[in-house]
């Protein structure tokens, strides 16, 4: 592996109060936020994944958390996707090729980036997540599904479900009709997919969506609530037979703006797993709170932000 792995440390900005350094993995470019005094104990760490036509600074800009970053006193790691491997600079969550735990794929990129942030930073491996908005939620939830063992939480923005598509065609079409799978076929994949990574750590899910999306269905996520069930079922005993109960609570929030949320808690007793989705009205394809850089960067909706790190107390 070690022809793979390269990390290469630049020059922090002094520009900013952010800490700023990149690595390579594999001839992947990772933007790193560190705190800008060395922990004396070990910190959590963010995998940020930025949606299409975006980079690390734009994702990293736009949400801001390259700076809460460092007020929290955490570390994020931002990965770039390359127009060579997709023009639009989207993540390729719908290849059969991208949807294993391969080492070299994108995921496997992202993994080992992780683990080398574990060797070479003080970041507790324990507390290991990921966020991401609308290419970056779909392989947020694919990491999620393939790499449980990692990750201890994710919070996806405008996702969509791992293995709702599976080629080019029926990536270019489901955004257009609600979906071509059952929660069924899709969480026994994801659980097919993550249970060979031995002892699961994912305990978390943080699912947020804009109910006036116009590019990513509403539906998507609720989908993604479905499928999470039937995951844990099967986590729960190895079949599919509703052992994984959970309790529910609903509730709406009348928030600034003229927005509001309504918020739907999972607790599962069975398996050790707690959910959240919270569909935010008024709010279209955009990460809330943000800064207006572009219209995936809505500044008067409620932070994502915050619901992000509320919910993983950060």
């Amino acid at each position: 592996m070690k022809n793979f792995i390269a990390i290469v440390i630049l020059l922090s900005s002094s520009l900013s109060l952010a800490k700023k350094s990149e690595m390579t993995i594999q001839g992947r470019r990772f933007v790193v936020v560190s705190p800008n005094t060395r922990p004396t104990v070990k910190r959590p760490l963010l995998l940020l994944l930025h949606g299409c036509k975006q980079t690390p600074e734009i994702i990293l800009e736009g949400t801001r958390l390259d700076q809460v970053a460092v007020d929290k006193n955490f570390f994020v790691i931002a990965p770039q996707q390359s127009v060579l491997e997709n023009f639009d600079r989207c993540w390729n969550w719908f290849l059969a090729y991208e949807q294993n735990r391969i080492p070299t794929n994108q995921m496997g990129q992202m993994v080992a980036a992780v683990t080398a942030m574990i060797l070479s930073s003080q970041v507790d491996p324990n507390e290991i997540y990921i966020a991401g908005m609308s290419a970056g939620g779909v392989m947020g939830h694919n990491l999620a599904s393939c790499y449980p063992d990692v990750f201890r939480g994710a919070a996806l923005s405008a996702g969509l479900a791992y293995k709702i598509a599976e080629d080019l065609y029926e990536a270019s079409t489901v955004l257009e009709a609600n979906h071509f799978k059952s929660p069924n076929y899709l969480g026994k994949a994801a659980y097919s997919c993550g249970r060979v990574g031995g002892k699961r750590r994912l305990d978390k899910m943080l699912l947020i969506h804009g109910q006036e999306d116009k590019r990513v269905d509403p539906f998507h996520s609720k989908l993604i609530s479905d499928v999470n069930e039937i995951t844990l079922d099967y986590y729960d005993d190895g079949r599919k037979n509703n052992s994984a109960t959970y309790t529910s609570i609903e509730t709406f929030q009348d928030l600034q703006n003229n927005f509001g949320a309504s918020i739907k808690d999972k607790r599962y007793q069975t398996v050790k797993f707690t959910e959240r989705l919270i569909m935010v009205e008024g709010m279209g394809h955009a990460w809330g709170g943000g800064k207006p850089i572009s219209t995936n960067f809505d500044p008067k909706a409620p932070s994502t932000n915050e619901f992000i790190l509320n919910f993983f107390q950060l």
